[in-house]
């Protein structure tokens, strides 16, 4: 009976946790705003592990105030995930996030974006955390979509359009 139990709580317990480490970040132009829409998404409990780390807070999302999650993942971010237009650096403006289920949802945004002929970017999130950690990046410009996947040791790339 015991050990029946135990077998049971075992499963619980690994149907919760996921065996995958992975980020994904959307980048899409939006030609009438002459802007880039970012989204970037990220399991809760992999970015509550990270950020717990550097801010010396366990259960980091539940008991942390929202404004200074807010300013956590806008520094967070601000180191993380860097890009280049054109050759030029351009600055990352974050709007916010919200969680879903057990995905957390960051938004940000570039303003006065020239048409794209390259761009640039390096997207380190949770690679410092995880050994098996990887990052998808897909950029969205102008009906066309191209993909970069960012490893511990491979941190940049760059997509011409």
């Amino acid at each position: 009976m015991i050990q029946g139990i135990l077998i049971w709580l075992t499963g619980l317990l690994l149907m919760n946790m996921h065996p995958l480490h992975v980020s994904i970040c959307d980048i899409e132009y939006q030609k009438d705003q002459r802007s880039l829409q970012i989204s970037s998404r990220m399991f809760v409990d992999d970015l509550e592990l990270a950020m717990g780390s550097q801010t010396n807070v366990d259960n980091y999302f539940d008991n942390r105030d929202k404004s200074l999650i807010d300013n956590d993942l806008k520094d967070f971010l601000k180191k993380k995930l860097k890009l280049r237009i054109n050759g030029k650096p351009l600055e990352i403006k974050y709007l916010g996030y919200e969680i879903e289920n057990d995905v957390l949802w960051c938004y940000l945004e570039v303003t006065k974006v020239k048409p794209l002929k390259s761009i640039d970017l390096e997207y380190t999130v949770l690679l410092d955390t995880f050994d098996d950690q990887f990052n998808l990046v897909h950029v969205r410009y102008l009906g066309t979509t191209k993909s970069l996947r960012f490893l511990k040791d491979h941190t940049r790339g760059t997509l011409s359009f």
